[in-house]
């Protein structure tokens, strides 16, 4: 009983794991009808249960897969094959399509019969993901083939990984590129230095470009009979860092509109895509967004490209000065013309990132415009290191223009306190003469004032208790010998003191002595 209640609860763990699983689960009889299957069937192929039960698994089949897919698994059960697995396409209940990955399981019941049991998950956005990825390529293809500049790349370690035929014609390479790749890119720079009027000045200012690691949009270089080639330099960097450097030469002399057939497998294209990721996005002639590719997507934070298609890329990716530039680029661009611009893009999160675009207009069979396509390089890192060393340019000047007015301020301080100090030999010599004056006018004072040995001839105990204020006094004591042992004795309070105080004292004991 015990045995019996485990097996129970054994089953009982197994089917609910069945009915919660994510994948599709279900049994099919001999002839391919549903005699069982999960919720998550019905989900993927928006069918209800009561449907499917009785309805051949087969007719859901895509019908150009049908009948190759019947012969499969009639051929897994005459060969007793355990397992086999198929991705197929399913059309689901409202008509769309999924693809799904099946594992089916032959179990034989009799010696005449068995039954299939299907394991299937969701491959959908798998599949699309690589039709998608194959499309690119295919794009890809037709956009270096329309460009008119001579492109050549090279990685971190000076090796060329990518050069075109224009490249090649500009510099009158007699190799095809793809013999090219895979060589030192010093040979390739010792060969097309020879054709600039200053090769010198060119090596050296290759030189100093790949030191810098900065970048360069539209350098003219003169060659010799009045020509001119226009460079583009551009360091590649991705998530590891370093990667390698991006040359782009065009004739600048004449507009060169032959395209250039590019001699490079869909295999090496799609490794470029991936290696150096570089982001694409198709738009068609109304700037909706048709496609973009995995890379462009993680440079602005977007999860999916589900995310993009079918809106206006300029509303969507750019601010208004932005899209005013944008604008600009794309009516050049709408005249057949490829063309180079740094553009700054709003990301998923609000944030934003620099890229590099270079971009081509796309047509159909009749040379009519009916969209454009854009090569997107991610130069954030690039263009945060360019405004530091402006802002570090900035405050350098802000530091120098501090320092001329600090030597300005200290020669002004100097002047002023040179006056000052005049003005205090000025005033320090005036105060010398008015206090030897005051000093005098003490002297002439004291003379006038009586002698205390004349005091003392008349009193034998006396004191005198004089202290003017201000050297000289305007208060003064008197004393006269009168008639007849007569005295006159007295304390004046005058009026003033100092110089003016002192000539009122000297005014004062003269007229007691004349009053007397």
């Amino acid at each position: 009983m015990k045995q019996l209640d485990n097996l129970t609860l054994n089953e009982r763990h197994f089917r609910d794991l069945v009915e919660s699983s994510m994948d599709m689960i279900f049994r099919l009889n001999e002839v391919g009808d549903f005699i069982y299957l999960n919720p998550a069937t019905c989900k993927i192929t928006g069918y209800l249960q009561e449907e499917l039960v009785g309805m051949n698994f087969y007719n859901l089949i895509r019908a150009d897969k049908r009948n190759q897919t019947i012969k499969f698994y009639a051929s897994q059960h005459q060969e007793k094959t355990a397992s086999s697995y198929l991705e197929l396409p399913v059309v689901k209940k409202d008509g769309t399509l999924a693809w799904i990955g099946l594992n089916m399981l032959l179990e034989e019941v009799d010696d005449n019969g068995y039954k299939l049991s299907g394991i299937a998950r969701d491959i959908t956005e798998k599949v699309n993901a690589d039709k998608q990825k194959e499309n690119w390529i295919s794009r890809l293809l037709v956009l270096i083939e329309n460009l008119q500049e001579g492109v050549l790349m090279e990685d971190e370690n000076g090796k060329i990984v990518l050069v075109n035929r224009a490249f090649c014609d500009l510099f009158s390479v007699r190799l095809i590129p793809e013999d090219l790749i895979g060589k030192n890119y010093v040979n390739a720079h010792n060969h097309i230095k020879r054709v600039f009027e200053d090769p010198v000045g060119f090596a050296k200012q290759e030189e100093e470009l790949k030191k810098n690691r900065h970048i360069l949009i539209g350098q003219l270089l003169n060659l010799p009979n009045d020509r001119f080639y226009e460079r583009d330099f551009v360091p590649i960097y991705v998530e590891t860092g370093y990667s390698g450097n991006l040359w782009k030469y065009r004739d600048s002399t004449e507009k060169v509109r032959t395209r250039k057939e590019l001699m490079m497998s869909r295999k090496k294209y799609q490794s470029v895509i991936e290696t150096m990721r570089l982001g694409l996005m198709e738009v068609d002639g109304n700037d909706n967004i048709i496609t973009a590719n995995e890379a462009f997507c993680e440079m602005l934070g977007y999860a999916s490209v589900n995310d993009l298609i079918g809106k206006p890329s300029l509303e969507t990716l750019l601010d208004n000065d932005q899209q005013i530039l944008m604008q600009q680029q794309m009516a050049t661009r709408s005249k057949g013309d490829s063309n180079t611009y740094e553009i700054k893009a709003k990301k998923a999160d609000g944030g934003y990132a620099w890229l590099l675009i270079s971009g081509t207009t796309l047509l159909d069979a009749n040379e009519n415009v009916i969209g454009s396509m854009g090569i997107h390089l991610d130069i954030s890192y690039q263009k945060r290191i360019a405004i530091e060393l402006e802002e570090k340019k900035a405050l350098q000047q802000l530091m120098e223009w501090q320092e001329r007015s600090m030597l300005d301020l200290e020669t002004k301080v100097l002047e002023r306190t040179s006056e000052v100090v005049q003005q205090k030999e000025v005033i320090e010599n005036k105060n010398k003469e008015i206090t030897r004056s005051i000093d005098y006018a003490l002297l002439i004072q004291k003379a006038l004032l009586p002698k205390k040995s004349n005091l003392d001839q008349v009193f034998s105990e006396n004191f005198i208790l004089y202290k003017p204020k201000d050297i000289v006094s305007g208060d003064f004591y008197f004393f006269q010998e009168g008639e007849e042992q007569t005295y006159y004795l007295a304390a004046v309070d005058s009026t003033g003191h100092g110089v003016a105080g002192g000539f009122m004292s000297m005014v004062g004991m003269e007229k007691l002595s004349l009053a007397l």
